[in-house]
């Protein structure tokens, strides 16, 4: 029989860089910035061994353009990322060249460079699970061109990627977007009977001097050169996704843990982006249902789904730390969330720094930050009409695409 050991933790309330105090007092401390409040809290989910009663344990869980400040959600605008240049006809020209796919190296969307485009409202926008990655014209010009049943299976996609899956709710459109944008530049194997890996090794030398260990290219290339690249090897015993690409926020939120772990001499965590997604769905569902701090994860009607994102990762251990952020104004949200320094929330709340630094925690997921309406009427944030929400997610094990 499976069961799930559960703790609240300690709960603090406190404005977004500030210490937390302690909730145990049952005071909420209002914050300097229009009465918004945010809630660092920290629970910890584990199956315990089958016929066990669950004991109760202390808690620790490229281009270069300007940002705009304008605090719109990323899936509600279509800023290029490219360039802040308008592009000439010749420059957005489509090749299937060696050297013309080469200009495709190197580009960063905005979600990399700035926190600010690292937002997700959940109430609008064409993709409510995550945040948009846009590469520029020139890019989507290729995305354009390219046939991508050559490269993804939707259903394949989804059984490789079960935590990327359960985040966009398995829409095969939006997942297929996901691999366009995100997927090819981590290396993922999209389909049975092409690996990048494979194909990379197996290519012309000329082709991988050209793109390096770049890897959207080599999908492009391929796709777009089948006279000349069906006889080439694309299946082996190579890994099915070769790197991991955070956005701005993620990254922040992963080198500081990594500062915070190495001022008691823990070694760095690892990021995983199965961990990440799942993160992101927590903060997802959060946002969507109104759930508050980990109540969620503390609700019996959803301990099925937990032990599923669970055995997605075959993690037997989850811990999360995760704030929550409530005003009244739903324009003031979408500015302080983007800007809030969720390791500093965490730094100074003893549990949350505590599970931040265990050394038995040897993998981390990060979700991006999550808006939405806020409806409930609850006597705790009487006067809140919108929240924004973040959590870390930390496991000591797991198996998954990158980490096996």
């Amino acid at each position: 029989m499976l069961a799930v050991l559960l703790t609240a933790g300690i709960c603090g309330f406190a404005p977004a860089q500030s210490p937390a105090p302690l909730r145990e007092s049952g005071r909420q401390e209002k914050s300097s910035y229009q009465g918004a409040r945010s809630q660092a809290s920290q629970p910890r989910s584990e199956r315990p061994a089958a016929a066990e009663e669950p004991d109760e344990v202390p808690s620790g869980f490229s281009s270069k353009d300007k940002d705009t400040g304008s605090g719109k959600s990323p899936s509600s605008s279509k800023s290029s990322s490219a360039s802040s240049k308008p592009k000439t006809e010749e420059e957005l020209q489509v090749s299937s060249g060696i050297q013309d796919i080469a200009r495709l190296a190197g580009l960063e969307a905005r979600v990399e460079l700035y926190s600010h485009a690292c937002v997700v409202d959940v109430d609008e926008g064409e993709n409510p699970y995550d945040v948009t990655w846009e590469y520029g014209k020139l890019y989507d010009a290729y995305v354009e061109e390219v046939d991508w049943d050559l490269l993804f299976d939707g259903d394949y996609y989804i059984r490789t990627f079960p935590g990327l899956a359960h985040l966009y709710h398995k829409d095969k459109a939006l997942l297929l977007r996901h691999f366009q944008t995100v997927g090819i530049h981590e290396g993922r194997q999209g389909c049975q009977g092409f690996n990048v890996a494979a194909y990379q090794k197996n290519c012309d030398a000329k082709v991988r001097k050209a793109f390096g260990d770049n890897y959207e290219c080599y999908y492009f290339y391929y796709a777009m050169n089948q006279k000349t690249q069906k006889g080439v090897v694309t299946t082996g015993s190579e890994k099915k996704q070769l790197a991991t690409k955070l956005t701005h926020m993620q990254q922040e939120e992963l080198d500081h843990v990594n500062e915070y772990r190495a001022e008691v001499g823990v070694p760095p965590i690892e990021y995983d982006a199965e961990l990440s997604a799942l993160a992101c769905y927590r903060a997802y569902i959060d946002a969507l249902e109104d759930w508050d701090a980990h109540d969620w994860l503390n609700a019996p009607e959803n301990q099925e789904e937990m032990y599923s994102m669970m055995d997605m990762i075959e993690a037997k251990n989850w811990s999360e730390n995760t704030v929550h952020g409530y005003n009244r104004n739903r324009d003031y949200v979408f500015k302080q969330g983007p800007a809030t320094a969720w390791y500093i929330n965490y730094r100074y709340s003893e549990d949350h720094y505590k599970a931040m630094t265990a050394e038995k925690y040897h993998y981390m997921g990060s979700a991006n930050c999550y808006i939405s309406d806020y409806k409930k009427e609850n006597p705790r944030h009487p006067d809140a009409e919108a929240v924004y929400i973040h959590y870390d997610v930390f496991v000591p094990d797991l198996i998954t695409p990158v980490h096996n």
